[in-house]
């Protein structure tokens, strides 16, 4: 199980925590939408080291759920991301305007 969860689910765990870490840096520099973004990234951090304690305890039970929540998570991520993106595109246009002036 230890050369499954290395080989099958180490990519997947490092992109999560790099989502954790991008989102925990966008958070302490106060970009927008990052609070809820980082908090999405929380959950799908504890639903997926939830799956690896499943897969470790060699169990069927709740993987499905866990990784479903994973992709909650995720997808609440890449939509406060997004939003956050629109919000400061909008917010840069006027100052964009006055300095061309």
């Amino acid at each position: 199980m230890l050369v499954h969860l290395g080989t099958v689910h180490l990519p997947l765990y490092l992109g999560v925590l790099s989502v954790l870490i991008t989102t925990g840096w966008a958070f302490i520099v106060r970009r927008r939408g990052s609070l809820i973004a980082f908090a999405g990234a929380l959950l799908s951090t504890a639903a997926e080291a939830w799956h690896a304690s499943i897969h470790l305890r060699l169990s069927t039970r709740g993987g499905p759920i866990a990784e479903g929540v994973a992709t909650i998570g995720f997808v609440v991520v890449v939509i406060a991301v997004w939003i956050g993106g629109q919000q400061e595109q909008r917010l840069a246009a006027p100052r964009k305007a006055r300095r061309a002036r």
